[in-house]
Formats: structure tokens, C-alpha cells, sequence
């Protein structure tokens, strides 16, 4: 995704956002234990403060847009 926030976003706020995208309005359940390959990870945050700086590179959609572009970008080259 092109995007990147200062602040930590719960992983369960993506997988919303990424289901409502998909029109899916039932409910998201998390599973118990977490993943052997990632336990305990249950938010998700980039800095890009070095990106920006040296790159002036800076995200052109807010985590909603960007998470509806991921699934739709998936939907039309699968």
C-alpha cells in the first residue's frame, strides 16, 4: 500500500477497512493463538519521516483509500 502513518493502527482496524472494501459487512473474528510467525504483532505503523526527507516522497491516499485500491487492484489482476 502506498501509505504510511506516524501513529500505530490496530491490525484489526485494517482488516476492516480491507472487508469493508470487499462489501463484506459481517463480523471480522480473530483467531486464537496468534500466528506462529507473527505473535503478539497486532498493530502496524510506518515512519517515513527518511522517506520524505530525502526522497520528498510523501502517501497520496489515507488508510481507507488505500486499503479499497489494494482490493480492488487485487480483484482485477488475480
Amino acid at each position: 500500500m502506498q501509505h504510511g502513518l506516524r501513529d500505530a493502527v490496530p491490525t484489526r482496524t485494517l482488516i476492516r477497512l480491507l472487508a469493508d472494501a470487499a462489501g463484506y459487512a459481517g463480523e471480522v473474528l480473530e483467531a486464537d493463538p496468534p500466528s506462529a510467525k507473527s505473535p503478539g504483532v497486532d498493530w502496524i505503523a510506518a515512519d517515513l519521516t527518511h522517506t520524505t526527507e530525502v526522497l520528498g516522497w510523501a502517501p497520496r491516499y489515507d488508510l481507507a483509500a488505500s486499503a479499497e485500491a489494494t482490493w480492488v487492484h487485487a480483484l482485477t489482476t488475480v
